[in-house]
């Protein structure tokens, strides 16, 4: 059904191309695709969020809907190679869990680029749209409070102003109002965060952008800080901030390949031993996080430091047994 409309608006743009000057009506384009005078307006207003210069002109003699192209328009001489155009695809589909702040703006611009694509390239297009299989674990459902967060903390960047929303945090479930300015976007798990300044607290807060509601720019200008995002998220293991602490783990044979593969932390130090396993040691900020980490790898894991973490550990494990004995 998707493939019919895209063709279908090709041909509509190539036929208001070719009768640039004089335009073609809209009866004509309804009678030369087979479809209503209102699926062709659609089409028509689709194609113009696109960038296309098309403008109607209303004919009164004969009330008449009349479409051109602006003087001298014409297509971007812009070109893919199958390599690039499944790059390009690739990273769209990727977007997927992204979904709860872009909505339809990364497929439109993909329409834009394939718009103007050769023939053979869309059939390619369409040849490999289900090869590629996105990440949907945990994404996040989209909508169009966390869509407008995006745009008013992309606002607030660009234009230098301070950004104010309400949020509710996981922790309390309490909704409080906050004035900051944005420093740095991050993503992690499939999800958009801010690290933002707040006069009012006087430290640099983390927030989850889709628990804002209410978003909006101000007048004001943002605050003057001196920060540095590498420096500020370099010693956490996800987006939580603060006091670090040294983890080191044991990781046994049976998962050890699996870990040796990956880059867990940049600070990480990492040793093969002589029985197959694999000592980890990086830093953490946060032992909840941690914690969540060492617990999806069960029994394949001990925490050898720090305290804390092992004591945590072991007091969730027992509360696990619990809930299973009853």
């Amino acid at each position: 059904m998707e493939d019919k409309a895209f063709f279908r608006q090709w041909c509509i743009l190539q036929s208001i191309f070719a009768h640039a000057n004089r335009g073609i009506s809209l009866s004509d384009l309804a009678q030369e695709r087979g479809v209503s005078k209102k699926t062709i307006q659609r089409d028509v207003s689709y194609l113009s969020s696109l960038s296309f210069p098309i403008y109607s002109e209303n004919i009164r003699e004969n009330n008449q809907v009349i479409y051109k192209m602006l003087p001298h328009y014409q297509f971007p001489s812009i070109s893919f190679n199958q390599h690039e155009f499944f790059t390009l695809l690739f990273l769209f589909k990727s977007a997927y869990p992204l979904q709860a702040y872009f909505d339809g703006v990364i497929r439109d611009c993909f329409n834009k680029m394939h718009s103007q694509s050769s023939p053979e390239l869309v059939q390619f297009y369409r040849k490999i749209w289900n090869y590629i299989l996105p990440d949907t674990k945990a994404a996040i459902p989209w909508s169009d409070e966390s869509s407008r967060s995006l745009s008013k903390i992309l606002s607030a960047i660009i234009d230098g102003k301070k950004l104010r929303f309400k949020y509710m945090s996981v922790m309390s479930r309490i909704e409080k109002e906050h004035t900051v300015t944005v420093l740095c976007l991050k993503l992690h798990e499939n999800n958009f965060y801010i690290a933002a300044h707040s006069k009012e607290k006087d430290k640099v807060l983390v927030y989850a952008i889709n628990r804002m509601l209410d978003a909006d720019t101000l007048a004001d200008h943002k605050d003057k800080i001196d920060f540095n995002a590498e420096e500020f998220f370099e010693n956490s293991f996800g987006i939580y901030v603060g006091d670090s602490f040294q983890v080191k783990l044991l990781f046994n044979k049976n998962i050890a390949p699996y870990i040796q593969e990956r880059v867990w932390h940049t600070k990480q130090k990492m040793q093969i031993l002589s029985d197959g396993s694999v000592d980890l040691e990086f830093p953490a900020c946060s032992i909840n996080e941690i914690k969540k980490f060492v617990l999806s790898y069960g029994s394949n894991v001990k925490v050898l430091e720090p305290t804390e973490l092992i004591e945590s550990i072991k007091e969730s494990l027992n509360e696990m047994s619990q809930i299973y004995q009853d």
